[in-house]
C-alpha cells in the first residue's frame, strides 16, 4: 500500500552532496604506481563538476511513496537537483627513488534546488562555498619489475569549519586514515602502449554520532598511449562502507535514524560502483591537460550522478634533484 511520508521523514530524506568526495577522489589520481624521480614532481589544478538528484536506497520498499511532489520509483527517489563545483590543488614530489609524498586541498561550492530542503540555511537554491578538506599521502616503491608494488598511507582532514547537514553541505568534516597498495605494470611486450593498475585501499573515519565508518575501495585503471602526446584512460571503482546505517533501516522511507532522529551522509553505509573515461594531452614539454568523466553505475545509500573534471598539470625539477650527465 502506498502512503505519504511524514514530516520527520521528509527531514531525513537528504544526503550531503559531498559524501562522494572521499569515494571519487582516489579514482581521479593518475597512475599512482609510478613514482616521480628523486627531486622531481608535478603540480596540478583541477576543476570538477558534480550533478545528481536520485537517492539510491538498498531496496525498493520506498516505491511509490511521495513527499513534496517527489515520488519514489523502485529503489530511487528524486528529491531535487544537487550540484557542486570544486577547485583542487595537487602536489606530488619524489623524496627518493622509492618514496614520494603528495598533498591536495579543495574549495567547494554546493547548491540544492528543490522542494524538500533539509537545512534551510544551505538548501535555499544558492551556491554555498568553503575551503573543504586536505589530504596527505606517502607512497613507497617496494617492487619495481615486472610488477610494481607501491604501498601507501594517507590522512584526510578538514581545514575549515563547515556544515555537514543539508543537501548542499560541502563535506563530511571528518578525519579519515587510509592504508592500501597500488599494483601496476606495463603490458609490454604484448601491448607495448598500455599499462594497468589496481588499487586496494582501506580507510577508517573518526567516530561520529556513535558510528565509525570503515571503507574498502578497489580501483582499476587501464591506460593507452594513442599517440606521442595523447593518452587514454579507463577507470572503474567499487566502494563498500561498513559500520554505518542503511537508509530506511528504521522501517520508514527516510535514510534511517540516528540517536538524534536524523541520519546524514557522514554515517551512511555507502556502496557504489563507478566507471569512467579520461584523456590526457601533453601541450608542451612539461604541461599536461586532462579531462575525466565518471558515472555511478549502481549504489546503495548514496546519491546517483555524474562527475566531470578538467585539469592542468606542470612537471618540475627541484634544485636538489640528481644532476643528469650528458655524454
Amino acid at each position: 500500500m502506498r502512503r505519504n511520508a511524514s514530516q520527520p521523514c521528509i527531514l531525513r530524506c537528504a544526503v550531503a552532496i559531498f559524501a562522494l568526495t572521499g569515494v571519487l577522489h582516489p579514482s581521479i589520481a593518475d597512475a599512482q604506481a609510478w613514482l616521480p624521480k628523486k627531486g622531481e614532481g608535478s603540480f596540478g589544478l583541477s576543476y570538477a563538476f558534480f550533478n545528481g538528484g536520485d537517492h539510491l536506497y538498498p531496496t525498493d520498499s520506498i516505491d511509490g511513496q511521495s513527499t513534496r511532489g517527489y515520488t519514489a520509483d523502485g529503489d530511487r527517489w528524486f528529491l531535487g537537483d544537487e550540484s557542486n563545483h570544486s577547485v583542487s590543488a595537487h602536489l606530488d614530489l619524489g623524496l627518493s627513488e622509492r618514496l614520494a609524498v603528495s598533498t591536495s586541498a579543495s574549495w567547494v561550492a554546493a547548491r540544492y534546488e528543490g522542494n524538500a530542503p533539509w537545512n534551510l540555511n544551505l538548501d535555499d537554491g544558492q551556491h554555498h562555498a568553503t575551503i573543504q578538506d586536505a589530504r596527505i599521502q606517502l607512497r613507497a616503491l617496494t617492487s619495481r619489475a615486472p610488477v610494481r608494488l607501491v604501498p601507501y598511507a594517507a590522512i584526510q582532514f578538514p581545514i575549515s569549519r563547515y556544515e555537514t547537514v543539508g543537501h548542499a553541505a560541502p563535506g563530511r568534516h571528518l578525519v579519515s586514515w587510509s592504508l592500501g597498495v597500488y599494483v601496476g605494470r606495463s603490458l609490454s611486450p604484448w601491448l607495448p602502449r598500455m599499462y594497468a593498475q589496481l588499487r586496494y585501499g582501506h580507510s577508517s573515519d573518526e567516530e561520529n554520532q556513535g558510528f565509525r565508518l570503515n571503507r574498502n575501495d578497489v580501483d582499476i585503471e587501464i591506460g593507452y598511449r594513442a599517440a606521442r602526446n595523447l593518452r587514454l584512460r579507463f577507470l572503474s571503482a567499487l566502494s563498500a562502507t561498513s559500520g554505518g546505517s542503511a537508509w530506511g533501516s528504521d522501517g520508514s522511507a527516510g535514510h534511517g535514524s540516528s540517536a538524534q532522529g536524523e541520519l546524514d551522509a557522514t554515517i551512511s553505509q555507502i556502496r557504489s560502483l563507478r566507471a569512467g573515461l579520461g584523456l590526457s594531452y601533453t601541450l608542451f614539454e612539461n604541461w599536461t591537460a586532462s579531462i575525466l568523466y565518471i558515472s555511478i553505475l549502481d549504489g546503495e545509500n548514496t546519491l546517483d550522478g555524474d562527475f566531470f573534471s578538467v585539469s592542468l598539470g606542470l612537471d618540475f625539477t627541484t634544485p636538489w634533484a640528481p644532476r643528469k650527465l650528458w655524454l
